[in-house]
């Protein structure tokens, strides 16, 4: 039965990590302390699913519009809010059909795209003029290593972007699971 699963599926986290071929990543951490059993399908079973939900949709979407343009910012040009929202509706019209599964019902695809145009409008505020760093890479895989108590983990995963602040040498990291 599917509890029996779930239940024997409840090992120690040292245990899936070492499922995990001694790679960790940001999505797979998040995934086994969200859901174990979403992680044993996606991680252990390969299984891959081919709903994608209204969520995931506007995520992407948002996503989307903020890699377009920051990969304009890194080349110093910086654009308007109008414009970040008239990418976000490009890119919504083109890739939205009728297979994206909306769960809630007493929400609509319109209020969904409302959300996500909220969210940019709220992230295009909070930050702009956008020179307060040079963007370095934008979606750069990287490859790091934690150590703890003497024993070593390997992360892969996606910045979203990495930055380089002049005024505080330091680099900063944006990413997103």
């Amino acid at each position: 039965s599917i509890l029996w699963k779930v239940l024997k599926f409840s090992l120690k986290l040292e245990k899936i990590l070492n499922l995990m071929n001694n790679r960790y990543s940001p999505s797979k951490l998040g995934t086994f302390n969200g859901c174990k059993l979403q992680y044993k399908y996606r991680y252990i079973d390969n299984l891959k699913s081919d709903l994608t939900t209204i969520e995931n949709f506007l995520g992407s979407r948002v996503h989307e519009t903020l890699e377009n343009f920051y990969r304009l910012v890194k080349n110093s040009r910086i654009e308007s809010l109008d414009w970040v929202l008239k990418e976000y509706e490009n890119l919504w019209k083109k890739n939205f059909d009728d297979s994206i599964k909306i769960i809630r019902k007493d929400l609509t695809a319109d209020d969904y795209f409302n959300k996500g145009k909220q969210c940019l409008v709220d992230y295009y505020n909070s930050y702009k003029p956008f020179n307060q760093a040079k963007i370095v890479e934008i979606e750069y895989h990287a490859d790091f290593e934690i150590e703890d108590s003497g024993s070593k983990y390997l992360f892969n995963g996606f910045l979203d972007r990495l930055d380089w602040d002049d005024k505080n040498n330091i680099f900063e990291i944006y990413a997103h699971y």
